[in-house]
């Protein structure tokens, strides 16, 4: 289609050379239109045709330059082009945040809005924000992963402030706890362990101050590499906390095993009685987070997600309640997959044969059933004493000791057992990505 103003130009010099200026515009509306509804039109035939190839081609020039000086002119006038207004459209802005790595805190521009996390990150108070938050947070990384894309912080120039392309606003976050703070924990190390870098800390003295307290205290920061610190235990009036401590085979959880020593002797207090109590209880326990370990990472199981062959641990003493509470992280094989490819007994058997009836509305809603089993049965095809002896051995504790809880989530189900014994579970769209257990115990 040849420009409007080509065709004005040939039609006030071939066909009325003595119209006035209104005649003119009023034949401009017209060829606009005749322009329109027939490309090869009148003035094509009558105008192009009698100049030369190098007429013609100079006034194609002249018409995009028209153009384009047009263009630069409307640029001028916003400020920005068509493609920046589409891309403000879609989530694009600039703002200025703080970024902190460990060093010195800096300014940088992020090119995008921030992401909002929970207000209360939280398993058991917040179950289904929660767990959709963690599955969000970890398609992300996974996908960086896979890419290879690390540099989360943007350098070009040497005076010219760093960009960051997004981030999650933790400073939404008002209460998080030692559970979720494990989960995030252990998502961002297995993204330093891939990448080699983490991204980095945005807004910190926006955060609320008992979250970044929290998670100073389990050692969030020193996972990242921000903030080592040596100790393993830290106290905060009647509470005992251990900082949350990767482990990446069962013979290095005889650190663990001299941590939850000191947490017992902690709230002991000089208490023979019931030191001889916590003694025998830790025992208990350290036997059956090796037995629970050491079904967390098989063979002949398709990841979803690039995994660390770790567990992360964490635990809590409360002096005045007298209450000891030990949080247990995996990534490996989730119970919902690796409990139905187990040889059971006839009676699990009948048992998931009652609970499974009916066909399953989402992926994860039979996860709750098969979590249910294995704290009532075990995953032992033998039935003998010293086989399949995990949840089952945590629950006969518990029942001992007269009080306390259990709760166990696997990928998309959950499984609780409350301090007067009621045994409830369920299931949820998003998956955790691996198995959480988490015991209270009241000695």
């Amino acid at each position: 289609m040849v420009p409007t103003r080509i065709m004005i130009g040939l039609w006030k010099k071939t066909c009325f050379p003595k119209f006035s200026i209104l005649h003119c515009c009023v034949v401009c509306l017209h060829i606009t239109a005749f322009e329109i509804l027939k490309p090869s039109n009148y003035f094509w035939r009558r105008g192009l045709k009698r100049c030369g190839l190098d007429r013609r081609y100079w006034l194609k020039i002249r018409a995009k330059n028209q153009q384009k000086r047009v263009w630069r002119k409307r640029k001028q006038k916003f400020g920005q082009s068509s493609v920046s207004r589409r891309r403000r459209r879609n989530n694009y802005h600039n703002s200025i945040v703080s970024i902190w790595q460990g060093g010195k805190e800096e300014s940088a521009i992020c090119r995008q809005r921030p992401q909002d996390a929970p207000a209360s990150l939280c398993f058991r108070n917040n179950l289904f924000e929660t767990t959709k938050f963690f599955d969000h947070l970890r398609k992300n990384f996974s996908l960086a992963i896979n890419k290879k894309q690390g540099g989360f912080v943007k350098r070009s120039k040497k005076n010219a402030p760093p960009r960051i392309q997004g981030y999650i606003d933790f400073a939404k976050i008002k209460n998080i706890s030692m559970s979720a703070a494990i989960v995030l924990a252990a998502d961002y190390d297995r993204l330093k362990h891939f990448l080699k870098e983490v991204p980095p800390t945005i807004n910190l003295r926006n955060w609320d101050q008992v979250v970044v307290t929290r998670l100073h205290q389990l050692g969030f920061f020193s996972i990242l590499g921000h903030q080592p610190d040596p100790n393993l235990l830290v106290q905060n009036g009647d509470f005992l906390l251990m900082r949350i401590l990767r482990s990446t085979n069962c013979a290095t959880l005889n650190q663990v095993d001299d941590a939850l020593m000191g947490l017992g002797s902690f709230v002991s207090h000089e208490n023979n009685s019931l030191d001889e109590k916590v003694t025998h209880t830790l025992s208990i326990i350290s036997e059956v987070m090796s037995n629970v370990t050491q079904h967390a990472y098989q063979s002949g199981v398709d990841f979803t997600y690039d995994h660390l062959n770790s567990f992360w641990v964490s635990a809590e003493a409360d002096r005045s309640e007298k209450t000891l509470r030990i949080v247990l992280y995996d990534q490996g094989a989730t119970i919902p997959v690796t409990y139905p490819r187990l040889d059971r007994s006839e009676k699990v058997k009948r048992f998931l044969a009652r609970m499974l009836q009916r066909k399953p509305k989402f992926d994860y809603e039979d996860d709750g059933t098969y979590i249910r089993a294995a704290l009532r049965y075990g995953g032992s095809r033998t039935e003998l004493d010293y086989r399949g002896k995990g949840f089952p051995q945590m629950i006969d504790l518990l029942n001992t000791l007269g009080g306390g809880e259990l709760m166990v989530m696997s990928r998309g189900g959950w499984c609780a057992r409350s301090s007067n014994g009621r045994v409830t579970s369920g299931s949820y769209a998003s998956s955790i990505g691996g198995t959480l257990v988490e015991w209270k115990m009241e000695l």
